[in-house]
């Protein structure tokens, strides 16, 4: 019998996800496009990517649309 492993248990949440990429590319360990393939591969769109790579923040309506509750 196969044992079924549920993927969400260790999946890292977006947030976590985009926080990482940005610490990597403020400490030049990764690229600019890097930061864009990362985020785009999380479901964000290639302009909301942008957006991030080139600000060093999420904005709010990318927060709220993660799920991340406003202050």
């Amino acid at each position: 019998m196969s044992k079924i492993i549920s993927r969400t248990s260790t999946r890292t949440p977006a947030i976590e996800v985009i926080k990482d990429a940005l610490a990597l590319y403020e400490s030049n360990r990764i690229s600019r496009w890097q930061v864009i393939n990362r985020l785009i591969h999380l479901g964000l769109s290639a302009d909301d990517a942008n957006v991030i790579a080139d600000h060093g923040s999420i904005p709010p309506h990318i927060l709220g649309a993660l799920g991340v509750p406003r202050r």
